[in-house]
């Protein structure tokens, strides 16, 4: 498992309109004409997040400078990370410390 501060939570934050005017498969329209139920905006309630570290408004930027958005801010993190040094945490057991499925784990 990695530590929470590998983490980064993106909010990728588009208008209900302009997801509907993207939609090129027609799932908003079926949603709306009640062909798809509990569909996410339509009708199932959409939450967005609490409290993201990053929101991309791709209504208002282009894919290019969204992409270049979360790329920096993951370089950033990478960066701070790197500063931190390794993270400490358990590693999964290689293939050698894991014993065959009809033998019982050695405690220790």
């Amino acid at each position: 498992m990695l530590p929470a501060d590998c983490f980064l939570e993106v909010f990728v934050n588009a208008p209900l309109a302009v997801c509907e005017s993207r939609d090129v498969k027609g799932l908003y329209r079926r949603a709306r004409a009640n062909e798809i139920p509990n569909f996410t905006g339509i009708s199932s309630v959409y939450e967005p997040p609490d409290a993201p570290e990053l929101e991309v408004r791709t209504d208002l930027l282009t894919v290019e400078a969204s992409i270049a958005v979360v790329f920096e801010a993951v370089k950033k993190r990478l960066a701070s990370l790197s500063e931190q040094g390794p993270p400490t945490r358990r590693e999964a057991p290689t293939e050698a410390q894991t014993p065959p499925a009809n033998e019982p784990a050695l405690s220790s």
